[in-house]
């Protein structure tokens, strides 16, 4: 399925409530995608007005945007 309204709407409600997410890619989404784990987290991250913090592996971490 990949990246969806639903998925994105849900990923905001915790970055508000929360303040930080933690968000894990699949290695499969990111082949699909034809692009880097940086540039993703990047893309999700702009997305969501949020700022990157780290990315390590097939995961990383988004704060809430000021």
């Amino acid at each position: 399925k990949g990246l969806t309204n639903n998925l994105i709407e849900e990923m905001r409600r915790n970055l508000k409530k929360h303040g930080m997410i933690k968000v894990r890619i699949l290695k499969s989404y990111r082949e699909s995608m034809n692009r880097s784990r940086q540039e993703l987290a990047q893309m999700i991250a702009n997305l969501l007005d949020a700022e990157l913090k780290e990315v390590r592996g097939y995961t990383f971490t988004l704060k809430r945007g000021s």
